[in-house]
Order: C-alpha cells, then structure tokens, then sequence
C-alpha cells in the first residue's frame, strides 16, 4: 500500500513538472509571437510614415507647380521659384518662361535656373531632361563647348529615355560641326541614323547631306 502511494506520489510530480514545462514553453512561445507581431507593427508604421511623408512632398511640389502655371508673368513665377530653389521641375518651367521671353538677359536667366535644376534632380531622368535644355539655351548663347558637355552629360545618364539622348546627341553633332570638328559630328550623325531614333535619325541624315553639299560649293 506505502509503495503504491508513493508511486502515485511520483506520477502526480511528473505530471505536475510536465504541465508547468508546458505551461512555460506556451508563454514563450506567446511572447515570442508577441515580440514578431510588435516588429512587424513597427515596420508598417515607418512605412506608412514614409508613404505619408513622400504623399505630402509631392503635394507641395505639385501645389507650387500649379502656382508656377498659373503666374501671370515670370516675375511672379519667380516669386514662387525664390523660397525652392530645390524643386527641380519648378526651376525647369521657370528656365523655359524665360526662354520663351527670348532676349539675351532672359536666357542667361535660364540659364542660371536650369543650372539649378541640373544640380536639385532627385532622379536620373529629370537631370538628363534639365541637362539637354540646358545644353540647348548654352548654344543660344554662343558657348557651345560648355553646351556640348551637357549633351554628352545627357546621353551618358542610364535612367535617360531614349529620345531625350537621341536630341542631345543631334545637339552635341551640331556643336560639334559650329566648332569645326566635323568628322566627329558625322560620327555623331552616324551612330543616330545606325540605331534608327526616329525624326532624329532622319534630322541626323539631313545635316550629313548639307555637310556634303556645303563641302562641294
């Protein structure tokens, strides 16, 4: 009878440390779940954060774009331009206000603005789109070496569409021929009529042959 308690005695302890092993390998694992739920939580919080961050920039950005667009004179774009000098596709619109306004001043002021927006460019497009027009306003003032480095600048960014460095490279072909290096121009020409960039390609065909012509007379 003693030995038959005691063995009952035995199995209750086991059966008592096996429940409470249990027990306590429930409650790690909660916690350890816990731990794995709160990290996740934190990390779709930092997102959210940064969604809600880029939304709110890029409403700004738009915000002043729409004001850009909506000034009546360049003056006033200006005026909306001074405070962000770091939106890039601001300081674009603001170079090509000036551009259209056409005299020697305005373009130096599209010059300095593009200038601006080469260097404020969050991506690779935007710098080659604002590298190109400043190229283009660089020939309108007669510095066609500082022009042709903007082309080449242009068409050696990856992120750059393909017609944005199919007109840098016609650009930087007739800087090229203004400077007198023609074989280095036709072989500019050349290589945008072998790879077939469209009214590029054609413009390119075009100069080789008024190169030709001019050479005969």
């Amino acid at each position: 009878m003693k030995r038959d308690r005691e063995q009952e005695t035995e199995v209750v302890h086991e059966h008592d440390a096996f429940v409470r092993a249990m027990l306590s390998a429930r409650d790690a694992l909660v916690a350890k779940r816990g731990t794995v739920i709160l990290a996740v939580l934190a990390v779709v919080a930092v997102l959210i954060i940064i969604a809600v961050g880029t939304a709110i920039q890029e409403g700004r950005s738009e915000a002043r774009l729409n004001a850009a667009d909506t000034a009546e004179t360049v003056d006033e774009m200006e005026a909306v331009a001074k405070d962000h000098p770091g939106d890039a596709d601001l300081q674009v619109r603001l170079a090509r206000a000036y551009i259209a306004r056409g005299g020697s001043a305005d373009l130096s002021k599209a010059e300095e603005h593009l200038a601006r927006a080469v260097s404020a460019a969050d991506d690779g497009l935007q710098r080659a789109v604002a590298a190109l027009e400043l190229g283009k306003v660089k020939i309108d003032l007669g510095k066609y070496e500082e022009a042709l480095a903007l082309f080449d600048k242009t068409s050696s960014i990856p992120e750059a569409a393909t017609i944005v460095r199919a007109e840098a490279e016609w650009y930087a072909g007739r800087s090229l021929e203004v400077l007198g290096r023609y074989e280095e121009a036709r072989k500019r020409y050349d290589d945008l009529r072998d790879e077939g960039r469209g009214v590029w390609s054609e413009m390119a065909q075009f100069r080789k042959t008024e190169m030709r012509r001019t050479s005969l007379e």
